[in-house]
């Protein structure tokens, strides 16, 4: 944390936040991206098979949907991992004050 002065003489401490680690954040966003490019692959695959001769709308839309879908349900995962990563940090930090103050 650090102090910084706003000019009348009274040091400031950055107040602490619940959210986690920027490698955390960084890795679920890594896994929404990967979740996007594999659910588009299975999406093109898909509606490749399904059709037959030069049918490249049904493809593109295939690949969206399945793009979109995998990434939006990769992305709730992520968003709940965080939020007990960041719960379970702030349980942690309560029962280290509480041994704390019990010597």
């Amino acid at each position: 944390m650090s102090m910084h002065d706003d000019g009348d003489g009274i040091g400031l401490t950055a107040a602490p936040t619940a959210l986690p680690s920027v490698l955390a954040r960084a890795l679920a966003f890594g896994a929404i991206v990967v979740a996007a490019v594999c659910g588009g692959l299975a999406g093109y695959a898909t509606s490749a098979l399904q059709c037959s001769g030069g049918c490249v709308g049904p493809a593109l839309g295939g690949t969206a949907i399945g793009a979109l879908a995998a990434a939006a349900g990769v992305a709730a995962l992520a968003a709940l991992v965080l939020r007990s990563m960041s719960e379970w940090a702030d349980q942690a930090s309560v029962q280290l004050r509480r041994k704390g103050a019990q010597r």
